[in-house]
């Protein structure tokens, strides 16, 4: 009974901190949340954004993998939280942003032999902005870190890319 009341007021005193900094961010109209394509690392999927203020957001992505020779068909899903330390261009259609967060991917397998996946990740990457329609557009480089791999237990480095396109609510 504690541990429940005790997660309840976490959850209150979180939700009444976002409120009104979520009711601050503008992208496009003033609009907050973003939802899309990615198309790149992991493969194409659905790429979703949440952004805070001018200078914080929450990506998110989900894709279904297919036909890796190492991790086999499976579902996954990556969450990062950005940091835009720096706009590149400003101009009264469009804002270039450089950006940069820790994040981290889940893949779950699918068939014989294939298991769970967890890995830290580091997005470098630029987004678009456009200040008259709620759409942006982000290119980015993922170097990731293997934590644990369910599948042949070799945890490993590597570094993929990927487009987020999206359209704002």
């Amino acid at each position: 009974m504690r541990t429940s009341r005790t997660l309840l007021g976490a959850a209150a005193l979180t939700a009444s901190l976002l409120v009104p900094t979520l009711a601050s961010a503008q992208v496009g109209h003033g609009r907050n949340f973003g939802l899309g394509l990615v198309l790149g690392y992991p493969h194409a999927g659905l790429s979703g954004n949440v952004v805070f203020n001018d200078s914080t957001s929450l990506q998110f992505s989900a894709a279904f993998r297919y036909h890796n020779s190492r991790y086999g068909n499976g579902l996954f899903l990556r969450g990062d939280y950005l940091f835009y330390p720096a706009t590149l261009v400003r101009a009264a259609a469009l804002d270039l942003k450089f950006y940069f967060g820790p994040g981290v991917n889940v893949g779950l397998g699918v068939g014989s032999g294939r298991g769970f996946f967890l890995g830290a990740e580091l997005p470098v990457g630029l987004a678009l902005r456009f200040n008259r329609v709620p759409i942006d557009i982000a290119i980015e480089a993922v170097p990731v870190l293997e934590i644990l791999n369910g599948n042949d237990g070799v945890l490993g480095f590597g570094i993929g890319g990927a487009t987020h396109i999206r359209y704002y609510f």
